[in-house]
């Protein structure tokens, strides 16, 4: 390739359009009200799900870092990063879910370490806190990815992790065809790589239990993308 040739290669708002264009908007449409009622089903989940485990096996902190984490949901990361001894900023839109992370947070005793906030991704969160490490644990659902990076870096000091369903997951906001979500994971990548970040790819795959109190344990193989990266200095709008 010569020199030249690089400035015919997709720069970011290429990278954006493809991650816009595969989107299944009709997830976007949920009402924080939707969600507050699907909450209930959500306390403690995290409790029994392996999928956390090794989320936080491979989320390099040091100790007493700060956390933000990023539509929240009920506490299946959040809990266990205040139990290990981090603060976490935990912001959600559904007041359901805040609600039963904070009654999960005061069971476990560690609420003390837990600050929530409402908000959704779309939402203005210019004046939330800035933590070491910002996290998006399964929760990317929007279609602005431009938008979602940059408000994600605007709270990390130090880190930026999200996680993406594999190939074998259907997932809030995405299309149903294998092949979209294994091009997901390369958009952000090369979206990323096209900012000048240094993006880590990793895996995450467990047996994932089909249905709680199924008596014959079913299982399916799941699997989730890991991506870490350092954000720019200059964090950019929140």
């Amino acid at each position: 390739m010569k020199d030249n040739d690089a400035r015919h290669l997709p720069g970011p708002e290429y990278w954006c359009g493809e991650f816009r264009a595969g989107y299944d908007h009709s997830d976007l449409e949920a009402s924080r009200d939707d969600w507050d009622k699907r909450s209930v089903n959500f306390v403690h989940k995290g409790r029994k799900e392996d999928y956390v485990e090794y989320f936080l096996k491979r989320l390099p902190l040091c100790e007493a870092e700060s956390v933000f984490d990023m539509a929240c949901g009920a506490g299946a990361v959040t809990i266990p990063l205040a139990k290990a001894g981090h603060p976490v900023i935990a912001v959600d839109f559904s007041q359901g879910m805040l609600d039963a992370l904070l009654e999960y947070a005061a069971e476990e005793g560690v609420d003390a370490l837990i600050q929530t906030h409402r908000r959704a991704w779309q939402d203005d969160l210019t004046d939330l806190p800035v933590a070491d490490v910002a996290i998006s644990s399964r929760s990317l659902i929007l279609d602005d990815l431009a938008d979602a990076i940059a408000k994600l870096e605007s709270k990390a000091r130090r880190l930026c992790v999200i996680t993406l369903p594999g190939p074998d997951r259907k997932h809030m906001g995405e299309p149903r065809t294998s092949g979209y979500r294994i091009q997901t994971t390369a958009i952000v990548m090369n979206y990323l790589m096209s900012l000048g970040r240094l993006p880590k790819l990793d895996y995450i795959e467990y047996a994932h239990i089909l249905h709680a109190g199924d008596p014959n344990d079913t299982r399916r193989r799941s699997t989730w993308c890991y991506i870490e990266w350092a954000p720019s200095k200059d964090r950019g709008r929140g």
